[in-house]
């Protein structure tokens, strides 16, 4: 199993890392089903 961490901005990036995860996608407007940055 991949761990994913789905995140608006840095600040919870190093621990996420130090708990597993794989994979980080920043994304905007989460709170609308947010939105990737291109």
């Amino acid at each position: 199993m991949i761990k994913e961490f789905c995140g608006e901005n840095f600040m919870n990036i190093e621990q996420a890392i130090k708990n597993g995860v794989k994979r980080i996608n920043l994304y905007d407007n989460i709170a609308v089903g947010g939105t990737t940055l291109s």
